[in-house]
């Protein structure tokens, strides 16, 4: 993943001794161009969005001494998408952190930005697409099958089959969509991506998965 990479360590108490400076654009709403160790910060004060999710994956490296690799997407304190990837080894009795962060509207043509927060919209090319509508097509891009998505939207099978023809309706920049797939519509509005890469993009609740790395 291409992005903007720093560092980061911690003592044997989490306490951090080195941060990233571009940690307060993402994780909380100030700056660290003056961070010292004496002020003795915790996740909870530097990485206010990810803090629980982090010091679990903190207290399993020291216990375990394992190395662990992280990926997360977030909204911003500067109210922008970003996606994170985070490498944390052991280091002396504490952590150490290697942070690679690259802004969603760079990596999604610039889709996330286009998002109305008001209406809970996305305007496309020919036509909106609403929350709803997202979710639906995420769900068809994971394969998920029409009885099931029906079900979860609490409409028939048959709506969501006249929903799906439509959306290439809204889509397609041909006079004669029916010939393509929603996928296929999707990939050359370069929306195929974003629109995989999130459920809802209207939740703003941040994700954090970690596995341990060999």
């Amino acid at each position: 993943m291409d992005g903007t990479t720093s560092y980061f360590t911690k003592d044997n108490d989490l306490y951090y001794t080195t941060i990233c400076v571009q940690a307060g654009k993402i994780f909380t709403p100030v700056s660290w161009d003056d961070f010292h160790p004496d002020l003795k910060l915790r996740d909870s004060e530097a990485c206010q969005i990810l803090a629980p999710h982090i010091t679990r994956e903190d207290e399993l490296i020291q216990k375990t001494q394992c190395t662990t690799r992280g990926f997360g997407l977030l909204r911003s304190f500067e109210e922008t998408w970003v996606i994170i990837q985070v490498k944390k080894s052991p280091y002396l009795k504490g952590v150490h952190g290697e942070l690679t962060t690259v802004y969603a509207d760079t990596l999604f043509n610039g889709w996330p930005d286009k998002l109305c927060k008001a209406s809970e919209t996305l305007k496309v090319l020919y036509g909106t697409l609403t929350r709803r509508d997202l979710t639906m097509i995420h769900m068809l891009l994971k394969g998920k099958p029409r009885k099931s998505m029906a079900r979860d939207f609490g409409i028939s099978i048959k709506t969501v089959e006249k929903r799906l023809t439509q959306f290439k309706d809204i889509l397609a920049p041909t006079a004669e969509p029916h010939y393509l797939t929603v996928q296929e519509c999707l990939i050359m509005q370069g929306l195929h991506h974003f629109l995989l890469a999130k459920a809802d993009w209207f939740d703003l609740t941040p994700k954090y998965n970690f596995i341990i790395s060999k």
